[in-house]
């Protein structure tokens, strides 16, 4: 890795994360982020105590952010990261759940793990979402792109 951050030319790698034809595969933005996961599940993997997992790899991402600026040619005074975690229930414990108690992050969770098909999946999210606008559901946030309604004044 620091031979390729050090001398892959800044064209190649431009080229490299540049949204091309890419025959219906995911772009490859989109996919970055199992990189990410694959550093965290090493990390958590290795590191002692387990509690200092997230530490250690929020200063890998700090150290990684620093070494990005300096190849660029800027000095660094300072990066900080933090990540936090909220952690909801067990993903087989979810899956477990009746169709109908599931909200929409917990159904796109499901999806992302590959606990639930995706024609399940969404056929779950429809049903959500329907309900959600019809104001038949409590499931507020659910759907952050949708703007919230009054329904008692329906």
């Amino acid at each position: 890795m620091p031979l390729l951050v050090s001398e892959l030319d800044e064209d190649l790698r431009t080229e490299a994360f540049e949204d091309g034809d890419l025959d219906g595969k995911e772009h490859t933005l989109n996919v970055l982020s199992w990189s990410f996961a694959l550093l965290y599940l090493g990390i958590t993997d290795t590191v002692e105590p387990s509690d200092l997992a997230k530490d250690a790899f929020e200063g890998i991402a700090a150290s990684g952010v620093r070494q990005a600026y300096l190849q660029r040619g800027y000095s660094v005074e300072e990066v900080e990261v933090e990540v936090n975690v909220k952690r909801g229930e067990p993903l087989d414990e979810l899956r477990e759940r009746e169709p109908d108690e599931l909200s929409y992050p917990e159904v796109n969770q499901l999806l992302e793990s590959g606990e639930l098909s995706h024609l399940t999946g969404e056929e779950q999210m429809a049903r959500i979402k329907e309900a959600w606008e019809s104001g038949n559901t409590d499931k507020v946030g659910a759907f952050p792109n949708l703007e919230l309604r009054d329904n008692a004044d329906e």
